[in-house]
């Protein structure tokens, strides 16, 4: 018989023959999956670190065979845009995330750059506008909202240790369809203002 376990509930007895399993998901990584260069992927999965269907679910990066499949990977890679654009409620499809943001620009982590003159805030990957300087740079990005479960295996339906109903958000840009950002959060939450510029007093 398999027992949830929670933090605080009732007492759980255990006999000699019972296991104990102590599993959960590792931290949060750095910035959008898609944009790691699939040959480190493909070194995590021979490492063991990665297994080969978290490296296509999450990565894009098929392995197939013990090898890299680079062709696969660009098609697996280009379908997962495709399908945030499509979850954002975004038209059109992802353009190539092929930009660099101007010398003089004011960067915001490696993601998003603030153009000074105009103020706006825009995709550090292919330069389209996310917002007004006056707001934030989640503004005008597309959200793409799921169950939290559906981040990985691992993660727990959030209902068995909260009341109120709990979402995981993706912020998509609405040019590329890199991530951004993502929350996990009540549904009607409003975005997390994670930056907002002041004015020079």
């Amino acid at each position: 018989t398999e027992v949830t376990c929670y933090g605080k509930g009732d007492p759980l007895i255990v006999d000699g023959s019972s296991v104990i399993e102590f599993n959960w998901g590792g931290a949060a990584g750095y910035g959008d999956p898609l944009l790691r260069d699939p040959e480190q992927v493909f070194g995590d999965v021979v490492a063991g670190a990665v297994s080969a269907d978290d490296a296509e679910h999450q990565y894009g990066v098929v392995v197939r065979d013990g090898r890299l499949d680079a062709a696969a990977t660009d098609a697996s890679r280009a379908e997962l845009r495709r399908r945030r654009f499509a979850g954002a409620g975004l038209s059109g499809a992802p353009r190539a995330a092929d930009a660099s943001p101007p010398e003089d620009a004011l960067m915001v982590g490696d993601d998003v750059w603030l153009h000074r003159g105009a103020g706006t805030y825009h995709c550090a990957h292919c330069g389209h506008q996310i917002g007004p300087a006056g707001g934030h740079s989640k503004e005008q990005l597309g959200i793409w909202q799921h169950l939290v479960s559906e981040i990985n295996p691992r993660f727990r339906d959030p209902s068995i240790y909260v009341d109120d109903d709990i979402v995981y958000r993706e912020f998509i840009c609405p040019g590329c369809a890199t991530r951004l950002a993502t929350e996990v959060c009540r549904p009607g939450d409003d975005a997390l203002a994670e930056v907002r510029i002041g004015s020079a007093s």
